[in-house]
């Protein structure tokens, strides 16, 4: 057949009219909400006041709008579902949908101008009742009847969410006889803008909320930690919601995007000034400030100093005290074993909150969100530290903590030990050397690690075999014992370096790897450069016991004749 032969039709589409019953069903999410279509209706109609009237088994709502005008109307916007409002003829309506949700819940009557509506789907089906001739009606009346009758919880639960919903309906809101609306102006410090009338609450909590009213009729509500804080926005300009009319469309909304940019604004504002007048900052804003961070709203400059992090003892820190970690770990539940790993200075712990901070499931999360954020940042070398940094299973550290091992700060030795420590912890770097340059089976090279004063009946010395070594506090007597009590702790420093990655196994490789290391040692001062090139070993002895005479020189104590003895012999030989 020829193309010119084929015959053509356009054919528009058609909806079958069940599709009517769903819409009324599957719009009706609650009785409350179905009340608040009515009345949103009424302010659409030009209505200056809707008085609603509720018990348990009736309802009546009347306004002094227009009403339907003629038997054209009704039958082009009460009859039709989707007629589209022309644009300006109203404030909230688009479809002319909202009706059918009070028609779920109800057998219902329609009274405007001289005509009657009487709708029941349950027992009519999918249309309604149309009565004319009746005398003059200004406004509309609807009245109705639940098909089942509300509990008094259901009641209850109406009255207040509608009295939350038209908090600030722009016209007289009458429930059961009393007035439930005011005006935004009548709030106690209340901020406008040209946008919106602003109420912050500041100090909030996690589970308060930010309320959101479009022209004065409730849309929705988001926590607290959007912007940091909770209270209440009331647009004066219309806001773009969707088709339930609980959300907006962020994306698409001029008006919001305006009122988001000034709390964003404000938020960062009020937050600055607490955190520069020292005082504390809520959960709420420490969230709002994380977001702010990972998002890069603002410059690294304006936020490196934010106070986001918590410890699990309640602490708040910024990004200075975390690169001046070894290991970060962080609590799944605050308890008392992980606080005393936490004191105990073996790792720093993070507390729970920062799961809900930073939106995170495990500890690992939270490294690469700071990681992506440097990257955005360009901050190259804040991440290269970032990845020096050890981020650790929580797990980890309770299976190797042992609370016969305990960790000790540094004000809970006395000075002397603290001068032995002190100086350990300077000449540390040689006995790293020396590990990294002899032959060893290690895997990888081993980096300096932090290292502590502890107290134990069990045990000299232990490492977690990441970050930290502890000395049990009775081996720094040892300092004053010349070349061989400096090569004792040069031994323990040794042992603790090889256990790697919580490795704390005594196996033959381990005693291969410590042999290998510490082979051919001096035993007697005239032998330690005769058996020694300069090397690190010798310049560990050398350097902590010249650092632990100056710093007893500091306290007056007095230096033992065998240090004495030994600085004189590494003079003599330098």
């Amino acid at each position: 057949m020829l193309e010119s032969q084929l015959q053509s039709e356009n054919i528009e589409f058609e909806v079958h009219k069940e599709i009517i019953h769903s819409l009324i069903k599957s719009q009706a999410g609650s009785p409350s909400k179905a009340f608040l279509e009515l009345v949103m209706n009424s302010i659409d109609a030009g209505s200056t006041k809707v008085e609603i009237t509720i018990d348990k088994n009736n309802f009546e709502v009347i306004d002094d709008g227009k009403g339907f005008s003629s038997e054209e109307e009704i039958h082009s916007f009460f009859k039709t579902f989707g007629t589209p409002h022309k644009e300006g003829d109203a404030i909230y309506g688009r479809f002319r949908m909202g009706r059918g949700q009070i028609m779920a819940f109800s057998k219902n009557s329609w009274r405007t101008n001289t005509f009657k509506m009487v709708v029941d789907i349950q027992k009519n089906g999918l249309g309604f009742d149309f009565i004319k001739g009746l005398p003059k009606f200004n406004g509309v009346e609807i009245k109705g009847s639940f098909y089942e009758p509300l509990t008094c919880q259901e009641y209850n639960n109406i009255l207040n969410e509608l009295k939350s919903f038209l908090k600030f309906s722009q016209i007289d809101t009458f429930i059961n006889g009393t007035l439930i609306n005011k005006s935004p102006k009548s709030l106690r410090g209340i901020i406008e803008t040209e946008e919106a009338y602003i109420k912050v609450k500041e100090n909030s909590g996690l589970y308060n909320s930010l309320e959101i009213y479009n022209l004065g009729v409730l849309v929705c509500k988001y926590p607290a930690s959007k912007f940091g804080f909770s209270g209440i926005i009331i647009s004066k300009k219309q806001l773009e919601v969707n088709f339930a009319r609980n959300d907006i469309l962020i994306t698409q909304c001029k008006v919001w995007k305006k009122i988001s940019k000034y709390l964003k604004n404000l938020s960062i504002s009020k937050t600055d000034e607490k955190i520069k007048s020292k005082r504390n900052i809520s959960s709420a804003e420490r969230i709002h400030l994380a977001t702010t961070m990972i998002d890069c709203s603002l410059t690294w400059k304006e936020v490196k100093n934010y106070p986001v992090f918590v410890d699990i003892q309640g602490k708040t820190f910024t990004f200075n005290k975390l690169f001046n970690q070894s290991v970060i770990t962080l609590s799944d539940d605050n308890s008392t074993l992980d606080e005393k790993i936490h004191m105990s200075e073996t790792a720093l712990v993070l507390s729970k909150d920062i799961f809900t901070i930073f939106n995170i499931e495990n500890i690992s999360e939270l490294k690469s969100i700071l990681i992506g954020m440097f990257d955005r940042y360009n901050e190259h070398s804040l991440k290269i530290k970032l990845e020096n940094i050890h981020f650790i299973n929580i797990e980890v550290l309770r299976k190797d903590f042992n609370s016969d091992l305990i960790y000790l700060k540094d004000n809970q030795i006395t000075k002397k030990q603290l001068a032995s420590l002190k100086s350990i912890r300077r000449c540390q770097r040689y006995i790293v050397d020396l590990i990294n340059c002899s032959n060893t089976n290690l895997s990888h090279k081993v980096l300096e690690r932090q290292i502590l004063a502890g107290e134990s009946e069990i045990a000299n010395g232990w490492t977690n075999g990441i970050s930290t070594i502890a000395i049990e506090k009775n081996i720094f007597k040892y300092s004053d014992y010349g070349l061989s009590g400096w090569l004792y702790i040069a031994e323990l420093l040794i042992h603790e370096y090889l256990h790697t990655n919580a490795n704390n196994l005594h196996d033959i490789s381990f005693y291969e790897n410590f042999h290998n290391i510490i082979r051919n040692k001096p035993y007697t001062e005239g032998s330690f450069y005769d058996s020694y090139k300069e090397n690190n070993l010798i310049r560990f002895v050398k350097k902590a016991n010249s650092f632990y005479i100056k710093e007893l020189e500091k306290h007056d104590y007095q230096i033992s004749d065998k240090c004495l003895s030994l600085q004189s012999i590494t003079k003599s030989r330098d």
